[in-house]
């Protein structure tokens, strides 16, 4: 796999884990918006982890 698209997976990764430790730690004090906007920013980026690894094609355009 490219190391561009490794590094992106990490950084995935890491993003989702610093989300995943706010809302166990503040969700109760944090209003229904800002829950629901990152529940949503974690499921984006666990699609976005899914489609990098099943298609670890690094897709630029050359001309």
């Amino acid at each position: 796999m490219d190391n561009r698209i490794e590094k992106r997976i990490m950084e995935l990764h890491r993003a989702i884990e610093i989300l995943e430790d706010h809302l166990n730690k503040y969700g109760s004090n944090i209003n229904s918006d800002q829950v629901t906007f990152i529940r949503d920013k974690l499921e984006l980026y666990k699609r976005e982890i899914k489609i990098r690894k099943d298609f670890p094609v690094h897709l630029v355009r050359t001309s």
